[in-house]
């Protein structure tokens, strides 16, 4: 891997987290990689959130390979073994730069681990198009458009 790539994907991975943090309030920085010393298995996920009621296990790729897919699940396993002796529940996400196909998608469903895209993820934050669909709509609040007559 180039230094050119190592910095897109350490970008990507901030991304993610950023939006992780955006869609479940919490304050910048509390999303994080965390370390697992002695697992071969795990080794890092790039970032876990810690909520009162669940805690989020997330990895992230920017690869479109089937092979990076299991490998990936397989440490969101792993670290909810892990996770699970102090936290009341666990979701598992795997965040991907790129759409990824139905093989991608079935390795996850069976694994429990939400696949979408980082595009994706944010919509549950805020979706811009859904609210400009809705903004057409109808009016409401302070938000009108002033029709300007002759």
């Amino acid at each position: 891997m180039s230094d050119a790539e190592y910095k897109y994907n350490m970008q990507f991975e901030a991304n993610v987290r950023q939006a992780a943090e955006a869609v479940w309030g919490l304050a910048p920085g509390d999303c994080q990689p965390s370390h697992y010393e002695g697992d071969a298995v795990i080794q890092e996920l790039d970032g876990i959130a810690r909520l009162r009621d669940v805690t989020h296990l997330i990895m992230v790729t920017t690869s479109t390979r089937l092979e990076k897919v299991r490998a990936d699940v397989k440490k969101l396993n792993a670290a909810e073994t892990h996770e699970i002796k102090t936290a009341i529940s666990i979701s598992k996400w795997l965040i991907t730069e790129k759409q990824l196909d139905a093989q991608h998608v079935e390795v996850a469903r069976k694994n429990k681990v939400t696949l979408i895209t980082l595009d994706q993820f944010r919509r549950r934050a805020f979706d811009g198009l859904k609210y400009l669909n809705l903004r057409r709509k109808a009016v409401f609040g302070s938000a009108v458009t002033h029709i300007q007559t002759p």
